[in-house]
């Protein structure tokens, strides 16, 4: 009876031990394929369909590359400031795929892994920060920098 009782607990002990979170950081290389637009307002915003391809490049906890696609909406606004969200999704050379979530609002820059197959399937509720085009080049592609905090 008492071994019954205590393999309960241990189990619990285990299931509830969280991942312990580290800083990860990297950069997005991407190249908008498409800025269609949805809806214009006179006078008012401005909302696009935004499309985009290119590498997603983690540096820190460990190097790794990705090729990922990305689309959202994005808003506009007369003053040149604007808001949006979207999703992209990631898929390295041993087809592991990860997807993400992000939000530009009130000038804050967010963005959050939602899913992840694979190797990546722990990193599900890593989030963080990201800064958009800290560097463009003349053949179109510009490029973003992330950090956030990641699963170790």
């Amino acid at each position: 009876m008492r071994l019954i009782l205590a393999l309960p607990a241990i189990a619990v002990a285990f299931a509830s031990t969280p991942t312990q979170a580290v800083e990860c950081s990297g950069m997005g290389i991407r190249h908008h394929a498409d800025a269609q637009e949805v809806k214009k307002i006179e006078e008012g915003p401005t909302t696009y369909l935004v499309r985009s391809t290119g590498m997603n490049v983690r540096l820190k906890p460990d190097v790794a590359t990705a090729w990922q696609e990305c689309s959202g909406l994005w808003t506009a606004q007369q003053n040149g400031s604007g808001s949006g969200f979207g999703s992209c999704y990631a898929i390295d050379d041993a087809g592991d795929s990860w997807g993400v979530t992000w939000e530009v609002k009130d000038g804050e820059r967010t963005w959050e892994t939602v899913f992840g197959t694979g190797k990546h399937a722990k990193n599900i509720g890593d989030k963080g920060t990201f800064v958009s085009n800290v560097e463009t080049f003349s053949d179109g592609f510009r490029m973003n920098q992330w950090s956030g905090e990641c699963a170790d």
